[in-house]
């Protein structure tokens, strides 16, 4: 009776999705020589954070993801001469980064509790960021500053990936908890938009700030990571 209890347990529908996953950003064509072209890395890395809505026993689920994706910076520390003869070091620090906010639809079947495979259909938005940060000590901190460049794009693509179980959690009389690894692939496009990067300039403290228009920014995202049913 236990064992049968359990298994109709099991195949009880699970509503609620949430999962985190690491994330690799492999910009193409013109927006990855934009970003070569101002000496910023080619690939990016980051992490997700995905939560959705399944209609099990139909194959539907409604979601939404939240992401950030780093391009890596420079970090330079530069001696300059002060007004009481002695010398300051001025610190800068910049950062690339990109923050896509996704909403999706999903086919997705439900095979014997164990395996979701899905194709999905992705819209939303894509902020571009660069970010200094600038720092003049002379044993503390006596001036600091920050500057924030970013701009936006429209995004649409496309999306497939699979989820296997690797755990249930059951607490009777009828709580099911199940957990899965979920590995995924997206294809997006954007809408054209100004990609800024703030460079630190050679050899002496200062920056720049350089922008690139890329008429139909195009990424794929990798993603693998954990996700829930409850």
């Amino acid at each position: 009776m236990d064992e049968r209890l359990i298994e109709r347990i099991k195949e009880q529908p699970l509503n609620i999705t949430a999962g985190m996953s690491f994330m690799v950003a492999n910009p193409q064509d013109s927006l990855r020589r934009a970003l070569q072209k101002m000496d910023a890395p080619g690939v990016g890395y980051g992490f997700a954070l995905d939560v959705g809505y399944s209609f099990d026993p139909v194959p539907i689920v409604l979601g939404g993801q939240f992401a950030m994706n780093f391009y890596g910076g420079t970090d330079r520390d530069y001696i300059v001469p002060n007004q009481m003869g002695t010398s300051d070091t001025v610190s800068y620090s910049s950062q690339n980064s990109q923050i896509p906010i996704t909403l999706n639809v999903r086919i997705q079947p439900n095979i014997g509790t164990w395996v979701f495979p899905y194709v999905e259909g992705v819209g939303g938005v894509m902020l571009f960021t660069s970010n200094l940060s600038m720092e003049q000590k002379n044993g503390v901190v006596i001036n600091s500053d920050s500057r924030v460049e970013s701009s936006a794009s429209w995004l649409y693509g496309v999306g497939a990936g699979i989820m296997v179980k690797f755990a249930d959690v059951i607490t009777l009389p009828n709580t099911l908890q199940r957990f899965l690894v979920d590995v995924n692939m997206r294809y997006v496009k954007g809408t054209s938009v100004d990609i800024p990067v703030i460079k630190v300039l050679e050899p002496g403290p200062a920056f720049k700030i350089e922008k690139a228009t890329v008429d139909e920014p195009t990424i794929i995202f990798f993603n693998v990571g954990i996700t829930a049913q409850f």
